[in-house]
């Protein structure tokens, strides 16, 4: 009897402890409580559903430059011409842009015969590429064709900017139908009134042209212009 006694308080003992599990939630159906395992599976770690694209619905632009090319051709109807003038200089470069989108590069200098290349601009839409199309739309801009028709009331010439020829500078030109358009160093501010700045087009021409030039003198064809 004492040892069944003994063995009561022992059991009563264990019970004022920490208990393994908690259970201060009480049971509901349909829930899980703390103090019943839960499904392994149901935790598994899982990963999202992938999202799947749709591009039927995407208008996708494709490059057609021969359906382009005929359009923006017709803006460079006649040969251009373009380059520095003036300066002091060993050589010098001259270029042209002739109908059917075809690049002349010639280079002159004072103690040598010429070299000369030719190449094929690129077509419309070229991506990453100064393409006809570029030089068409520089081309046909209101601001370039205001200029050449004030040149041609000017003896075929006007000036935009500072002409720095005078001190052994450059003038960039470009000369279509025997106008030609130059474009010299910025207008100074308190330079008076004799300056007259580059409208917004006639700079972008300057700087198409000249990405033009950039880009056709390194092709295979223009490898004797760097000699």
């Amino acid at each position: 009897m004492r040892l069944y006694f003994l063995s009561l308080v022992a059991l009563v003992g264990c019970s004022d402890g920490a208990p393994l599990f908690s259970d201060a939630a009480t049971d509901v159906p349909g829930m899980l409580a703390f103090d019943v395992p839960q499904d392994a599976g149901a935790m598994r770690d899982r990963p999202p559903t992938p999202e799947v694209i749709d591009l039927t619905d995407i208008a996708l632009s494709a490059d057609t430059p021969v359906a382009r090319d005929a359009a923006c051709l017709s803006a460079v109807s006649a040969e251009v011409t373009y380059g520095h003038d003036g300066g002091l200089v060993a050589f010098r470069y001259t270029y042209s842009l002739r109908p059917a989108a075809t690049f002349v590069a010639l280079k002159t200098f004072t103690d040598a015969s010429p070299v000369r290349c030719e190449t094929a601009v690129p077509s419309c839409n070229t991506p990453n590429e100064v393409d006809i199309d570029e030089v068409a739309s520089a081309l046909a801009s209101p601001d370039v064709e205001a200029a050449f028709e004030a040149a041609r009331a000017n003896n075929n010439m006007v000036l935009y900017g500072v002409d720095p020829r005078p001190v052994d500078g450059q003038v960039f030109y470009v000369q279509r139908g025997g106008a030609r358009v130059m474009v010299g160093d910025p207008c100074r501010t308190g330079g008076g009134a004799g300056c007259t700045t580059a409208p917004v087009g006639v700079q972008r021409l300057v700087d198409v042209l000249t990405a033009l030039a950039e880009q056709e003198r390194l092709r295979p064809a223009c490898m004797a212009l760097r000699n």
